[in-house]
């Protein structure tokens, strides 16, 4: 149960991680 877990939030962290990434990428290109 706890395994799910961890790989739910290593989960969570990546998709948040590159999503901010591709937004300052964005960000940063249309400036």
């Amino acid at each position: 149960m706890s395994c799910k877990l961890w790989l739910l939030i290593a989960l969570l962290l990546l998709a948040t991680s590159t999503t901010a990434a591709a937004q300052v990428s964005a960000g940063e290109s249309t400036t």
